[in-house]
């Protein structure tokens, strides 16, 4: 009895750790098949790429439902991705979408792409705002400003790129 029940919960383990990795792995190969083949570019404004971590993600106007579906939301209000002024890009702080800019740092290269012309962009700021602070909508000429919330939900982690 002792043994079924153990086997049972390994199942069960093995079935929890198996598919989140697995969700990631069809999130990255889409992300890939995306970029790779520009096969539905249309529906993508373009991607985010950090070599510095060999991460990439798609970008898309729009708010919660791009965010809820793990992808980089491009302000609807704001510039395009080619655009000379603030670009702002917004995304979850989870493993699929903005974990990552808590281990960037200063200098630290981010490319934009919308699939034919890619943008170089150098970290020079990261801070944390309160959660009501509006002042990185602010006009400002080649800046690349990546956003995301803090476990705490009352500050926002805000990253600073200047174009190169």
């Amino acid at each position: 009895m002792s043994k079924k029940i153990n086997s049972i919960i390994i199942i069960v383990l093995l079935t929890f750790l198996f598919i989140p990795i697995t969700k990631e792995i069809k999130i990255n190969n889409k992300i890939e098949n995306v970029i790779k083949y520009k096969k539905i570019q249309f529906d993508y404004d373009g991607y985010l790429y950090i070599p510095k971590f060999n991460y990439k993600n798609l970008i898309k106007k729009g708010d919660k439902e791009v965010l809820d579906n793990n992808l980089i939301s491009l302000n609807i209000n704001g510039s395009d991705i080619n655009s000379n002024k603030n670009i702002i890009l917004a995304g979850h702080n989870n493993k699929y979408v903005f974990h990552i800019l808590y281990y960037l740092s200063l200098n630290d290269e981010l490319i934009i792409s919308d699939f034919k012309i890619d943008n170089m962009y150098i970290v020079k700021e990261i801070k944390y705002i309160n959660a009501y602070d509006y002042s990185i909508f602010e006009e400002k000429d080649n800046t690349l400003t990546l956003i995301t919330c803090t476990n705490d939900n009352q500050k926002r982690l805000v990253v600073i790129a200047i174009k190169k």
